[in-house]
């Protein structure tokens, strides 16, 4: 009997205001899906499509809501009809949490900055005795 890695889930967070009480849970993906899609995304323009079908395919929930406040589904078509700073804001959401990075880490990377996260300390190593 092997052993079976389980899917990872990850509940969405948002630094933004206009983002609060919206919650998000969406299944990781294969680093091979990953890799494909970028290197498909350097070769067309498709890739903006293939980016909102396969985080359409890995929302696990959601609580959006129409206007009139019925459930919004959790489809393709309700994401592309989504303005695009909030999916913008919903994919950084996304790969910052399957990667780890955090909105403040990611300005300081942009900016040149260091930041505590990326020092490591250094301590001198004890001497070794010459044998």
């Amino acid at each position: 009997m092997g052993f079976k890695p389980q899917r990872t889930l990850y509940k969405l967070k948002f630094t933004d205001d206009k983002y609060d009480g919206m919650e998000i849970v969406v299944r990781s993906v294969p680093i091979g899906t990953l890799a494909k899609l970028q290197s498909e995304g350097e070769k067309n323009q498709n890739s903006i499509n293939e980016l909102c079908e396969l985080l359409s395919s890995n929302i696990q929930s959601w609580n959006l809501e129409f206007h009139d406040g019925s459930p919004m589904p959790i489809t393709l078509d309700s994401l592309l009809d989504q303005e695009f700073d909030f999916v913008y804001d919903v994919v950084n959401a996304w790969t910052s949490a399957i990667t780890g990075v955090t909105d403040e880490l990611k300005k300081d990377l942009k900016n040149g900055g260091n930041t505590e996260e990326l020092n490591l300390p250094m301590v001198p190593l004890p001497m070794s005795p010459v044998s």
